[in-house]
């Protein structure tokens, strides 16, 4: 993935401590800033990150338009070919064509919770409303990036409370602190999310080649999903029901060493299937 930074770069900290303790199975290829300044550059330096200054200002000083240095930008990034891009307190609006290049594959970190204070004075738009009795929390979203500023569907949210006594430096403190636990959440989601459509593509493919069930599940197996993900994969990739699916699991050589008792997979299964039906009723 590549992380997309204007500041010091704590955001990104967050994300490099989930990859080195093995929080978060990713690897960071690239960390982009538009300033020079940016302490998050040396903390990639120091990580032994590649990085990249790309500023905007000689755009400006050639008479060219923010829609220029964003193209420029993402055909940049492109060549990177990265699974993922996390904006991770990048303080650049995107003129369309990061968002265009990268959909779906594109997430921000945002100071706000959905629908409120969108824009980069969120904190202080949000300690402002609470000075005024108007609101009693505000907290932070990580969500997919869209054309409207801040408003792409969100992946994961954290309340924050305001507490009696409140500064602006000691709520945005509390607010940095969650940010630093769902931007590690929210890149682990959409990481397995990503690794998951693929997987299933390549399952779809085999099965119309008529590859056997048995080399199927040991593929999949390979690409480190287990048995509810499985059964859920055999559903979304080739229409399997879930009890099929329970059946083919039971049956399976890939499955043997390590198959529960049939009544405790059964259990898993029933656990899982509200949660899957969930994800089919919303989509």
């Amino acid at each position: 993935m590549i992380v997309l930074i204007s500041g010091s770069g704590t955001n990104l900290q967050a994300l490099m401590d989930a990859v080195q303790n093995g929080d978060l199975e990713a690897e960071i290829a690239l960390v982009v800033s538009n300033r020079k300044a940016a302490f998050g550059l040396e903390r990639a330096k120091s990580a032994g990150i590649p990085t990249l200054y790309f500023p905007l200002k000689p755009y400006k000083d050639a008479g060219k338009s923010r829609e220029d240095y964003d193209a420029d930008l993402a055909k940049t990034l492109e060549q990177h070919n990265p699974d993922l891009l996390v904006l991770a307190g990048w303080m650049h609006i995107d003129s369309g064509a990061l968002c265009q290049t990268f959909l779906g594959r594109i997430i921000n970190l945002h100071p706000a919770l959905p629908n409120e204070f969108a824009g980069a004075h969120a904190i202080e738009d949000a300690f402002a409303a609470w000075q005024k009795s108007e609101i009693s929390r505000s907290g932070c979203m990580v969500h997919h990036v869209i054309p409207e500023l801040d408003a792409g569907e969100a992946i994961v949210t954290r309340e924050v409370p305001f507490i009696e006594g409140d500064t602006l430096e000691t709520f945005a403190a509390r607010v940095h602190t969650a940010e630093h636990k769902i931007i590690v959440e929210a890149t682990r989601k959409i990481l397995k999310e990503l690794i998951y459509k693929s997987v299933v593509t390549q399952v779809q493919q085999m099965h119309s080649k008529q590859v056997s069930l048995e080399e199927i599940l040991r593929f999949i197996r390979a690409q480190g999903f287990w048995q509810i993900d499985t059964i859920r994969m055999l559903r979304d990739a080739i229409g399997m029901s879930i009890e099929d699916g329970k059946q083919t699991l039971y049956l399976s050589n890939t499955w043997a060493d390590i198959r529960p008792a049939k009544e405790k997979l059964d259990q898993e299964i029933e656990d899982a299937i509200q949660e899957i039906n969930k994800e089919y009723q919303m989509t």
